[in-house]
């Protein structure tokens, strides 16, 4: 059997605190991108999903993620909701019967509006590639960007699912209108392969 060892000193702090105070394996934090209680980063979740399609085998995908969780768990423990409903392609439990409601026409508007390109092109790519987030990608890598604008501040996994939860529960006048600013103002803040994952 496993020896276990018991700590004589009581248990104090928050379960987030206790969580934050076990350390990570030397192999689980060489590749963190962010510090402990700071707000995951979007783009290490994206490179989560990169590193998880790339993988052939379900044992090596389900590694992928478990490692990312364990991160997560380990520093932001806070975050790790948000993390995995984005990680199964959800915003909300499926009890509170609210949906997106964004359809591809609306995503193509979003895209345009984000990139500067004209809706005939997204369409003409979109119908190439039959991938609306690989064509936003493609859509943001091609648009030219002034260097002495701002950059912007990147994406974080919480901001991501609560923007996502916002565009759920718009209704009434204009909503589509309001629901084409809410994700253009994401694919703006996009960086790196991002795009692709938040239009998909």
């Amino acid at each position: 059997a496993a020896n276990v060892v018991k700590s004589t000193s009581p248990i104090t702090g928050s379960f987030s605190d206790r969580l934050r105070s076990v350390p990570l394996p030397s192999d689980l934090a060489a590749s963190l991108t962010w510090g402990a209680g700071e707000a995951v980063p979007y783009a290490a979740l994206v490179a989560t999903f990169e590193e998880v399609a790339q993988k052939p085998g379900r044992l090596d995908k389900e590694s992928a993620l478990k490692r990312f969780f364990m991160q997560v768990l380990c520093t932001s423990p806070q975050h790790l909701e948000a993390a995995v409903y984005l990680s199964f392609n959800q915003v909300l439990p499926v009890y509170e019967g609210l949906e997106l409601g964004v359809g591809d026409s609306l995503l193509i508007k979003a895209i345009g509006e984000a990139t500067g390109r004209k809706k005939d092109a997204i369409e003409e790519d979109y119908e190439r590639e039959g991938d609306l987030g690989l064509v936003s990608l493609l859509s943001r890598q091609a648009q030219r960007t002034l260097s002495f604008l701002a950059k912007p501040r990147p994406l974080t996994v919480p901001e991501v699912l609560e923007a996502l939860r916002g565009i759920c529960r718009i209704k009434g006048d204009k909503a589509v209108a309001r629901k084409v600013e809410a994700v253009k103002g994401l694919l703006v803040r996009c960086q790196g392969m991002e795009a692709k994952y938040l239009i998909r």
